[in-house]
């Protein structure tokens, strides 16, 4: 009996929580009502008042057609309000399941990232950590670079495409990393040599500069890859002729830097010789050479490819403790007796 009780209360419940919508069925059923009603009413009045009503075929056409047309505007006024009635209602639902929707999305979004942090396991100041301690190293090792390069003989197309290299070889990690010490040590070692070596260039030119035998056209570090006055470091005439001459070093820490491109530069200034821009060339080295140096292969090769009066046109000085400036001085001396 209890049971029986609480459905009757819920079908209730239900019932009156449950909107009720009119059917056309209903609405026709309705204004066939209607129009009778008006018609019984009609009737009556007629029986009741004796009055004998004619109507002709165009009256009653008219009052036809006219109760038509009421019944029409009856129908479309409750379709209308039924219409939008269903109409709002789906907007209603239509924007709730939007508004689920969203929430949604932004729920699984923070999940996402909320994963994707748990499994890098990255912040923000770890990554700033990262980008500063490659930055460091980096420029530790560019400091190096920079200190070979000062030779002044690169050319700055070649040392910007080296340096690009050098960062791509950093971050890809293909290089074993020195140790602070050793970078430091490197440094040390590079920046000695190079202060020997251009002391060497300064006493090579600057001797043949005072010197009464020549005229100095140019005094100045040359470029691999210029051509002319440009390739080489000093120019000086001896009576007509026009002699040029490049230094070089030999120590290990400064090699890479002449040898990277000592090939084409080899090239260039036997083309040079040949289109009578320099009558000869003479290229000192602060040290002793040794046979199985890449200076002397790349020399050697060059020799054997070259014509005779180029390959003689090419001089080669060398000699330990900076004899060779005492050398180039004496061929000088040789080509002023000879001019």
């Amino acid at each position: 009996m209890t049971d029986i009780t609480i459905k009757n209360k819920e079908d209730k419940a239900e019932s009156v929580s449950r909107p009720r919508n009119l059917t056309y069925s209903q609405i026709g059923i309705g204004l066939l009502i209607f129009i009778l009603g008006v018609v019984a009413t009609l009737i009556f009045q007629n029986l009741s008042t004796g009055e004998k009503i004619t109507f002709s075929t165009a009256s009653l056409v008219s009052f036809l057609f006219g109760i038509a047309l009421s019944a029409a505007s009856i129908v479309l006024a409750i379709a209308a309000i039924t219409l939008g009635k269903v109409s709002e209602r789906i907007m209603i639902e239509r924007s709730d399941e939007s508004i689920r929707l969203q929430n949604e999305v932004f729920v699984k979004t923070t999940e996402a990232f909320q994963r994707i942090e748990s499994s890098t396991g990255v912040t923000e100041k770890r990554i700033e950590d990262i980008i500063a301690g490659r930055a460091g190293d980096i420029s530790h090792k560019l400091a190096g670079k920079i200190a070979e390069e000062r030779v002044g003989r690169r050319d700055p197309r070649q040392l910007e495409e080296e340096i690009r290299e050098s960062l791509l070889s950093e971050l890809s990690q293909t290089k074993e990393s020195e140790t602070p010490e050793e970078r430091k040590k490197r440094i040390e070692q590079q920046e000695q040599a190079l202060k020997e070596y251009k002391k060497f260039q300064s006493k090579v030119l600057l001797s043949l500069a005072d010197s009464k035998l020549t005229h100095s056209e140019k005094i100045g570090d040359g470029q691999f890859r210029g051509k002319g006055d440009d390739l080489v470091d000093g120019v000086f005439t001896v009576g007509k002729q026009r002699v040029a001459v490049c230094t070089f070093s030999v120590s290990p820490v400064l090699t890479k830097s002449f040898q990277d491109s000592f090939w084409d530069f080899l090239l260039q200034i036997a083309e040079e010789i040949r289109k009578g821009t320099f009558k000869k060339i003479i290229l000192a080295f602060d040290d002793s050479l040794g046979e199985k140096e890449n200076f002397t292969t790349s020399l050697n090769k060059l020799r054997d490819i070259i014509q005779k009066d180029i390959s003689d046109s090419i001089i080669v000085v060398d000699g330990c403790n900076g004899s060779a400036a005492s050398k180039v001085e004496d061929i000088f001396k040789e080509i002023s007796v000879n001019a």
